[in-house]
């Protein structure tokens, strides 16, 4: 069973900031809690204003354009390689759908949890060659796929790689590496998600950052709050973003989602404790094209289907967690 723990905020600090900035306490406590202690800072927490940092300040952001534009004016096969979890779900989709709208010609692939478990394989990558993919993106993922993407190299497949996941001693030999976790990497900030990453490439790639954030912020403000880093700095941004266009989404699959699972209004709870849920249960217990489609799809009645789909699955998945529950229970009382 997970075990909360609640952190503790400085009284010091506390006093001098309601003395200082004339906060509320229960402000000024979380903010404390938040280590958001200066004039900026606090401007910046609850500014309005969009503000995100320059995407090509990420290291080898340059390479990944490139190559990526490249595969697109020449017709290339691209593959997004993801995850199945919701913020693997969540970039995914965002990539997809970016390059989709680039004509791009491009497809996805995220690996069965059972049966390929996480991140690249090899028998992926042999499949995807025999599909015809030229080019590999990975999101949320690759930064540990040494082998992975020594043979696809070999196979004539470029990679390129954007993940949030801390990189090992060894980086694989890909295109490009978009890690704002690499030691080499001097960007002003590091704490996105697969989603907020593939969010930074695609406003990358378009050289317009509003219309990115307004067509895809929605989609990487889930995939932010559901992945748990931290809701500061550019990730704020994102999620303050994305919310605004959440309640009013013209995304019919989203829309179906948010009806079936009973939210009126769409806050970061919400979406930790309802939407990311119901997406995650496809990844766990179901085929993850389902979650995928919620973003993807614009027919209304497949979207309807398959948020119905997500809404049984996260039944089960609960239903499942009781039962195990109850036989720890059951176990520890003997």
């Amino acid at each position: 069973m997970k075990k909360w723990i609640i952190s503790g905020a400085d009284k010091e600090m506390v006093n001098m900031l309601i003395q200082k900035y004339h906060l509320p306490t229960l402000t000024a406590v979380l903010l404390t809690i938040r280590g958001i202690t200066e004039g900026e800072e606090i401007e910046k927490f609850f500014s309005q204003e969009f503000e995100l940092s320059d995407p090509f300040l990420i290291k080898d952001m340059d390479k990944a354009v490139t190559r990526i534009k490249k595969a697109v004016t020449t017709g290339e096969k691209i593959c997004v390689y993801g995850d199945y979890d919701c913020d693997g779900v969540t970039a995914t989709s965002l990539l997809y759908l970016y390059l989709e709208s680039v004509f791009a010609n491009v497809m996805y692939y995220i690996p069965d949890r059972n049966a390929e478990g996480y991140g690249m394989n090899l028998q992926a990558v042999e499949k995807l060659r025999q599909d015809g993919i030229q080019l590999i993106v990975t999101v949320d993922n690759g930064i540990s796929a040494i082998k992975e993407i020594d043979r696809a190299n070999e196979l004539g497949i470029d990679v390129v790689v954007t993940d949030h996941h801390k990189p090992q001693d060894i980086l694989p030999k890909a295109a490009a590496i978009v890690n704002p976790h690499r030691t080499d990497d001097d960007s002003p900030y590091e704490d996105f998600c697969g989603a907020g990453l593939a969010l930074k490439l695609a406003m990358a790639m378009d050289g317009e950052q509003f219309s990115v954030m307004e067509n895809y912020g929605e989609i990487a403000a889930i995939g932010t709050v559901a992945d748990l880093v931290p809701l500061t700095g550019e990730n704020r941004t994102i999620v303050k973003a994305g919310l605004q266009n959440i309640s009013n989404t013209e995304r019919a699959g989203l829309a179906s989602l948010i009806e079936v699972s009973g939210i009126d209004t769409v806050n970061a709870g919400n979406i930790g404790f309802r939407i990311a849920p119901r997406i995650n249960a496809a990844g766990r217990l179901g085929t993850t094209s389902d979650a995928l489609d919620i973003f993807i799809t614009e027919d209304t009645e497949v979207a309807q289907q398959k948020a119905k789909i997500l809404n049984d699955l996260n039944a089960k998945r609960q239903a499942i967690g009781k039962k195990y529950i109850l036989r720890e229970l059951s176990a520890h009382c003997q």
